[in-house]
């Protein structure tokens, strides 16, 4: 089964968002938006994503303290940030925080879909290596329950004979 990549966009700038929603649709994944940072770093208590595009200048909680957040949650999501023109000293810090890439506005189309297929592409891999190592440790212990179980009924019956012997 084909897993489909959860992307979530974060801008203050409502125009943006519709306009990062359109332009990500090729990559035929799931994109959720959202114009507050602090609503988004709520929601990766709940959902799971693969990637992140994050514009970083944003009121109540920047960029920047947004990736922290989330990296403290989530430490392996791709993370690419957008920054106005001449911003490099903030996409420098974004690079040090753990970020995968950032894009200086106004982006161009195809690098933005460039830049965000590959960020997809790690987080899915991402994902699917997390899901399968908690199927194998929850095997592992549905496994040990299973032997402790048995343990315990051995035990219980090793108890009767002793009984029964005794009696």
């Amino acid at each position: 089964m084909q897993m489909q990549a959860k992307i979530l966009v974060v801008d203050d700038e409502l125009e943006l968002l519709e306009l990062y929603r359109e332009l990500l649709v090729p990559l035929g994944a799931e994109i959720m938006t959202l114009s507050s940072a602090k609503a988004a770093l709520q929601l990766l208590d709940k959902e799971d994503f693969d990637c992140v595009l994050s514009d970083l200048k944003m009121p109540e909680m920047d960029g920047l303290n947004f990736c922290a957040g989330a990296r403290a949650k989530r430490p392996d999501i791709p993370f690419v940030f957008l920054t106005a023109h001449g911003d490099w000293k903030a996409g420098l810090q974004a690079l040090r925080l753990g970020a995968n890439d950032f894009l200086e506005k106004p982006i161009q189309s195809d690098e933005l879909l460039k830049v965000m297929s590959f960020s997809c592409e790690v987080g899915l891999l991402r994902r699917k290596i997390r899901l399968e190592l908690q199927n194998m440790a929850d095997q592992k212990n549905a496994s040990a329950m299973q032997v402790q179980q048995i343990l315990k009924d051995l035990s219980q019956i090793a108890w009767a004979r002793n009984l029964q012997s005794l009696g």
